[in-house]
């Protein structure tokens, strides 16, 4: 199954193009499109594989950083983020490879979603959470793979050019996390290169009974274009 990253739902979701037992309708846009989502609140599977792919949506191309896992049927989940927008690392992209910073290739491991707002509720941001299935910790719950540390992350610096317009240089976070994401990358190739030869099942889609568009319209915004590119970023 494909899987994108609902942040008002603190979820994952698949989509359907048409009304599908399990799925939501969803409506955006000006001129009240509609899709179906299929929310869950966590993926589990063993890490197999993260790379990034292009892909075309409505003629622009698009990078996503896609992270694959192997499920109990030995078939493959995708998560797909946006890689980059306006320049910047996206907070989809920002989080999950700070979830996956520290975290074992070949482990079976639970995804999910938390979004955290600030005390005023004028901004939210967002976490992804990867913890061990086969480890636990101290008080003996599932291990966490790690994250990296805000305090890690080089800010934004405010830049004031001759007419006293202000813009913000997000250079050298950018550079943290080209670094970060290329190391995620030779990790995972060079799992790839030692993991045991095995059948590569593919992403398939669940098998669904088409029901009557009689669902509610959820009254959000989120196709899988707009979804992908709403970030507050850091």
């Amino acid at each position: 199954m494909y899987y994108s990253i609902s942040k008002s739902k603190s979820k994952f979701y698949s989509t359907s193009k048409e009304p599908r037992e399990g799925y939501e309708k969803v409506t955006y846009g000006a001129d009240n499109n509609v899709t179906y989502h299929k929310y869950v609140p966590m993926l589990e599977g063993v890490l197999s594989k993260v790379v990034i792919e292009q892909k075309t949506i409505r003629g622009a191309e698009f990078s996503f950083l896609a992270v694959e896992l192997v499920n109990n049927e030995g078939y493959r989940d995708s998560i797909s983020c946006v890689l980059k927008e306006y320049g910047r690392f996206t907070e989809q992209t920002k989080a999950m490879v700070s979830a996956l910073n520290g975290a074992e290739f070949g482990s079976r491991l639970s995804f999910s979603v938390k979004t955290k707002k600030t005390p005023d509720g004028e901004k939210a941001f967002l976490n992804i959470y990867a913890n061990y299935l086969d480890k636990l910790d101290e008080n003996n719950r599932p291990m966490s793979t790690g994250y990296i540390k805000a305090t890690d992350i080089p800010r934004g610096e405010v830049v004031v050019d001759e007419l006293g317009q202000k813009s913000t240089n997000y250079n050298e976070q950018n550079k943290f996390f080209t670094t970060v994401v290329a190391d995620l990358l030779k990790r995972s190739k060079e799992y790839e290169s030692k993991a045991p030869s095995e059948p590569q099942r593919p992403v398939v889609k669940e098998s669904f009974t088409k029901v009557a568009d009689t669902s509610p319209s959820a009254g959000m915004s989120p196709n899988p274009l707009d979804e992908f590119l709403k970030s507050d970023l850091f």
